[in-house]
């Protein structure tokens, strides 16, 4: 049953992102890459379910390995030399519902590597914000006003991640769509934050450097970071 729902899970993400998200490169936060053969032979149990393909235990270990605490690589790996081109930190309550939001969004962009010419965009990183992808009701605007919505505090994180770029200016990243919320927020100074509405309003950037770009977030008592660096 557990492979089942494994095997739905990687059909819906291959539906939802594409093939091009699923065959990007497999890197972690702190630059590593994801070790396959290490992956299999470290966890048998997990290639004797899923079998050996390398994208099929990439996301087993995004989807399970990671909170089961296996490693997606061995220790001997060599450190990569990163190069911090922003970074951006915003609170938020771990009381309300919106930091289930904030916590999945977060760690769902957290890794991902930009090659030089290619865009990002938050909207499609983040995936399609229904509660069978995670997501829960939570407080959010729509003009102008409070409301609620599946996926409610996901813009924090986007607007964390452009208020960070925001003020650094780095050369290195061009913004080529952002929308500002049709009210005040409070978790970033006026006028740099970021809204996104699924279909409609996205928060993207392009590596405009020679040099790969990564991502990396993390959350930790209320606190969400986002950080862009540029691998030497």
């Amino acid at each position: 049953m557990k492979k089942w729902k494994y095997v739905a899970g990687v059909m819906f993400l291959w539906l939802a992102f594409g093939a091009s998200a699923m065959a990007e490169e497999k890197e972690m936060p702190d630059g590593q890459k994801f070790d396959a053969e290490f992956y299999a032979a470290a966890y048998p149990d997990v290639a004797a379910e899923i079998g050996t393909a390398e994208a099929d235990l990439y996301q087993h270990y995004v989807t399970y390995g990671k909170a089961e605490g296996r490693k997606a690589y061995a220790a001997d790996q060599p450190v990569v030399n990163k190069t911090l081109l922003c970074t951006k930190s915003s609170a938020y309550d771990t009381l309300e519902d919106r930091r289930i939001n904030v916590e999945l969004a977060a760690d769902r962009i957290n890794g991902i590597i930009l090659t030089p010419g290619s865009t990002f965009s938050f909207s499609k990183s983040v995936g399609t914000r229904t509660k069978e992808n995670g997501y829960v009701v939570a407080e959010s605007f729509a003009s102008g006003r409070k409301t609620t919505s599946v996926g409610g505090g996901i813009c924090q994180v986007s607007s964390t991640l452009y208020c960070g770029i925001a003020e650094s200016v780095p050369a290195q990243i061009k913004v080529t769509e952002r929308h500002k919320h049709s009210a005040p927020v409070d978790y970033v100074p006026e006028n740099m934050d970021a809204t996104i509405a699924e279909g409609s309003l996205d928060f993207r950037f392009q590596n405009a450097g020679t040099k790969n770009l990564q991502i990396v977030t993390s959350c930790d008592q209320g606190i969400v970071t986002t950080s862009v660096y540029e691998i030497n």
